[in-house]
């Protein structure tokens, strides 16, 4: 992120990670019914700011859109943004936030020696505080006046109020509510309101001698009660205020994270979700972006996603109140089908913004009877709507296809398969099949089982053989989608073409550092999203590989806002933005579940805590005997299962080592996994509860590598090999104390890899080397594979396996060279590919012509398209798209830049000396020489000299460039350069090997005509100037 970009953002949190991150948004703040949304970021708010939304008890009505504070020191107001929102802006302005609360901090543009800093929380009540200081850093007193600012959406009705606690109070009467605002913990004085639609202003005036500090706290209160006000003002102070939430943090899963940003973080996600629940209802987000009639949208998606990641740190209260809320009251479009999204009143309505209304997402059907499993497995309590669970899962059995799979609209709203949306189906199916069974109805739990079954038989048709990827397969198109995360974290099983999937997606889908795109649609799918990001850490950390889940998790922390939330997405391919999406609910609940996560495994990420594994483990399989003792009796095997699972409780609380608890642990792991293995053709509903004990079965295999630090690593030396020559993969097994490899097993979903199986002799730390020969015929796929590598070993005598996905590149996929002609753009596209009977055809956006559109490859390896332009097309990035069809298919979007650069390479003006009117384009002295660039001044003809010299040359901008962001990019400059557009400076450096990038000011670009550059060198040493590439300017996107 350019430091030029969000100039304003200033942050020092103590810690090696860079959270809060540095990108635009909002804190959520409230709690007890009450969401408030919080911004003073420049770029995202007008002439309103601080609490800029405040919703009471659900999202039907806004109340203020606008409450702040306001400070005086001269004759001047001024704000956290300045004096007025066009005048004085603030430059020094720094925003941070931690786990209950956010900080502003600035100096007075009036007198710089008063300092203001004030901290804005809000209590689990639903009070949102600003706790300000003002510090005179001066020798004289000053006189300091703060005043509240609170803007209404609504007409309301005034009432003064003098309870003895509060001397200075105002309160605003709602039909709905009555809130108040108020300075705490002392008088202040009233100010009539200037219009009847105005609210009175709260003023206090502060004497400040000195070197001293004084505190002033100011609260907007909901719920004020006739003659008086809720809570106390003793319930305000900072430190009440953060007991209060430590006290509701501890009631659910603390995170004790070895690294304080991390559990802020954490904390900060949770926080926000409590207060984003009101009375069950969760939208999307708060901040504008998916909005109906001006409020919030509420997805039935969306909000089971945040029940979930509620119930999962141990808050099933408020998940139990999502999932009640989505009950058989809410519109539906058709008898089981919820429509995609209901405005805040729950109607279903076409109006507003985001996704289309009526194009369902039958993925929440799965979701719901997998949430009323989870809170029954949380709290031995059901919650939920049975026969609406029941309405639901029907709905998609009757959608099912010949082929099991279920076709739908889903999250892009056109019809096709979803790998997501079938495995939270099936994973739906399975887990409502045994809600049946525990309520005694027979009947339905054998047709969902049934079902289920017939997806997992039918998830094969949406594996790409060609990508080694699950794939959303559009109209015979294939299609990433890496929302198939989501299938595994709501309860399907790890399993190898997901485990390829993963291994695709870290190679194809991973960018800016450690974010996930979302899907295959250019300008929207491909930003990088915190959702899915957050999914596929939660599928490493128990199933893959930990580093990537390690990686996401601090990616999202980086990428965060400036308040420490998770937005819904980043732009790419620049990274520099953010979506208006900031934060999303959706996505401060997948970080919260993934940080969660880390920790039960024992995860260094989060310190690595043995005993919070243990517990975890020891819960888990407890909730796994609350399903098995509700099932109605059936015989030996569930009498035995019961025991099992009791003795592996017992044996994690007993005293003693944490070896042997964890072997006695593991025993009755396997000895449950055999008994459901031996009677699941008597008793089908086993099959379900080993779902259920597979993934506590991930979970103790992680728990395990992790406390004895074993190390399974993967490596394809070469992972392009073209065809007929043989793979070399090495596994090595790391070596340590009282830790044996017992088997590598290595398996692949290509028929053509021949599953490789070594046994071990059983001595610690042996390494082990596998050759594969991959020997494909030309013209078949796959062209790229994914191989599984599991270790079982033995530590301290407890059996565990280790999994690692190595993706492996069978030849080279198509590469596209782009090149910029005087008539447009050719493409040369190179592959070593030869299969015969392939054609290419190009996709060109309006105003361009591809020549040939279509092209059959036959066996050459090198074929070239010319893209050619209108006049109408403008500068910029243009989409176009290459597919493949024949033996091979292949789709891919390409964004190609259109006259975005202007090549400064060649010759210009050289001088040495030093005499600053060189930079102004007024002046034209002579003495100058020609010198080629880039190059070093030596090499131009200029040997021997060190010290000052002056590069100069003039450059036409285009036209079509007038107003555009440009920025001039020199590759390297010895030792230090000074930078000057038409005389002014524009950057300096003084790294002699660094590339510089160096924005040009809008407004002194003369598009059409000549511009002046001119560059200042002082070369202290050997070589000097201008002299690596590129030399050119850059048209921003």
């Amino acid at each position: 992120m350019a430091p030029a970009v969000l100039f304003w953002v200033t942050m020092t949190m103590g810690n090696a990670w860079a959270y809060p991150g540095p990108y635009p948004g909002s804190r959520i703040l409230g709690g007890g019914g009450v969401c408030a949304v919080f911004s003073e970021c420049p770029e995202r708010v007008t002439e309103d700011f601080g609490i800029t939304h405040y919703y009471v008890d659900d999202y039907t009505n806004d109340y203020v859109r606008a409450a702040y504070l306001k400070f005086r020191v001269g004759a001047e107001w001024e704000h956290a943004l300045g004096t007025t929102m066009r005048k004085r802006l603030r430059k020094d302005l720094m925003l941070s936030a931690g786990p209950y609360y956010t900080t502003t901090e600035f100096q007075s543009l009036s007198d710089p020696e008063v300092r203001v800093t004030y901290r804005v929380f809000s209590t689990p009540s639903g009070t949102v505080v600003f706790d300000a200081s003002v510090l005179n850093q001066g020798t004289k007193a000053k006189e300091v006046r703060i005043q509240s600012v609170v803007k209404f959406r609504m007409p309301a009705e005034f009432v003064h109020a003098t309870p003895p606690d509060s001397p200075g109070m105002a309160v605003a009467a709602f039909k709905a509510t009555r809130l108040g605002i108020a300075f705490v913990g002392g008088p202040a004085t009233i100010a009539a309101p200037a219009t009847p639609d105005a609210f009175p202003e709260l003023c206090r005036d502060l004497e400040i001698p000195p070197g001293q500090s004084r505190n002033v706290r100011f609260a907007v209160i909901p719920r004020v009660q006739e003659g008086g006000v809720a809570p106390s003002f003793g319930e305000l102070t900072w430190d009440a205020c953060r007991d209060a939430w430590d006290r509701w943090l501890s009631s659910g899963a603390r995170l004790v994270a070895a690294d304080s940003a991390l559990g802020s973080a954490y904390e900060a996600a949770l926080i926000a979700l409590a207060a984003t629940s009101l009375n069950g209802a969760v939208p999307a987000d708060m901040t504008g972006q998916f909005l109906t009639e001006g409020r919030p949208q509420l997805y039935p998606r969306d909000a089971l996603m945040t029940a979930r990641a509620l119930a999962e740190t141990g808050h099933s209260d408020l998940a139990a109140r999502i999932l009640e809320f989505w009950n058989a009251k809410i519109p539906q479009k058709s008898r089981g089908e919820w429509y995609a999204r209901y405005d805040a009143f729950a109607r279903a309505t076409p109006g507003g913004s985001g996704a289309a209304f009526d194009v369902p997402e039958w993925d929440s059907n799965g979701y719901y009877a997998s949430l009323m499993l989870l809170l029954f497995q949380k709290t031995g309590r059901w919650f939920g709507d049975f026969e609406l669970m029941k309405q639901l899962l029907d709905f998609v059995v009757s959608k099912q296809g010949p082929d099991g799979l279920v076709r739908e609209g889903g999250i892009v709203e056109w019809e096709g398969y979803l790998p997501a949306t079938n495995m939270n189906v099936a994973a739906g199916l399975r887990h409502g099949a045994l809600i049946c069974e525990m309520r005694g109805d027979a009947r339905p739990a054998v047709r969902y089982r049934r079902a289920a079954e017939a997806i997992e038989r039918g998830l094969d048709r949406m594996f790409s053989r060609s990508r080694g990827s699950y794939m959303d397969l559009r109209d015979d198109r294939e299609q990433f989608n890496t929302s198939a995360n989501f299938g595994y974290v709501w309860g399907y099983p790890d399993h190898l073409e997901l485990a390829a999937t993963n291994a695709w997606y870290g190679r194809h889908t991973v960018q800016l550092g450690g974010g996930v795109q979302y899907f295959e649609a250019e300008g929207y799918g491909t930003d990088m999203f915190g959702f899915t990001t957050a999914a596929a850490a939660q599928y490493h950390f128990l199933a893959g590989e930990p580093d990537f889940g390690r990686r996401a998790v601090r990616w999202m922390m980086e990428h965060s806002n400036v308040y420490g939330m998770m937005p819904e997405r980043i732009f790419f391919p620049d990274g520099k933005d953010v979506s208006p999406a900031s934060p999303l609910s959706w996505c401060n609940a997948e970080f919260a579940v993934a940080a969660i996560t880390a920790a039960r495994v024992a995860d260094p990420l989060t310190g690595g805590d043995t005993d919070y594994a243990l517990g975890h483990l020891a819960v888990s399989l407890k909730e796994f005997h609350r399903i098995l003792a509700a099932i109605p009796p059936r015989g030996s095997t569930f009498r035995d299962l019961l025991e099992a699972a009791e003795a592996g409780t017992s044996a994690i609380g007993a005293a003693g080592s944490v070896e042997t608890r964890l072997r006695e642990f593991r025993a009755a792991l396997d000895r449950m996994a055999a008994l459901m293995e031996r009677g699941k053709r008597k008793e089908p509903c086993l099959a379900d509860l080993a779902l259920l004990a597979a993934r506590l079965n991930d979970i103790c295999n992680r728990v395990v590598a992790n406390l004895s630090r074993a190390e399974l690593l993967v490596l394809v030396p070469d992972p392009v090999a073209p065809l007929g020559r043989p793979v070399e993969m090495s596994v090595d097994l790391s070596a340590r104390e009282h830790l044996v490899w017992t088997r590598l097993v290595i398996e692949g979903k290509d028929g053509n890899v021949k599953p490789f199986r070594q046994e071990m002799g059983g001595e610690e730390g042996r390494s082990a080397k596998a050759l594969l020969r991959v020997s494909y015929d030309e013209g078949k796929p796959p062209y790229e594979t994914s191989l599984r590598v599991s270790a079982d070993a033995n530590w301290m005598g407890i059996p565990f396996r280790m999994a690692r996905t190595a993706l492996i590149r069978i030849i080279d996929r198509f590469d596209i060279k782009t090149t910029e002609s005087a008539g447009g753009v050719r493409w040369s596209v190179q592959s070593n590919l030869k299969t015969p009977g392939l054609h290419l055809a190009v996709g060109a956006p309006k105003g361009w012509k591809a020549n040939p559109v279509t092209r059959a490859v036959g066996a050459k390896e090198q074929w070239e398209f010319d893209l050619v332009p209108s006049a109408a097309v403008q500068p910029g990035f243009h989409t176009f798209r290459l597919t493949v069809s024949g033996p091979m298919k292949e789709s891919r979007t390409v964004r190609v830049p259109y006259q975005m650069t202007v090549d400064l390479r060649g010759s210009w003006e050289f001088r040495t000396g030093d005499d600053s009117s060189w930079a102004d384009p007024a002046v034209a002295p002579g003495g100058w020489k020609p010198i080629d660039v880039p190059k070093t001044w030596e090499d131009g003809g200029f040997a021997g000299y060190d010290g000052f010299a002056w590069y100069r040359k003039e450059v036409d901008i285009p036209a079509a460039w007038q107003g555009r962001e440009l920025e001039l990019v020199l590759g390297a400059v010895d030792d230090q350069d000074w930078t000057f557009w038409n005389g002014q400076l524009i950057g300096h450096s003084t790294v002699w090997n660094a590339e510089r990038r160096y924005r040009i000011p809008r407004g002194a670009v003369r598009a059409g005509r000549p511009n002046l550059i001119a560059i200042r060198v002082l070369d202290l040493v050997f070589g000097g100037g201008v002299w690596k590439p590129p030399v050119r300017i850059e048209m921003l996107p």
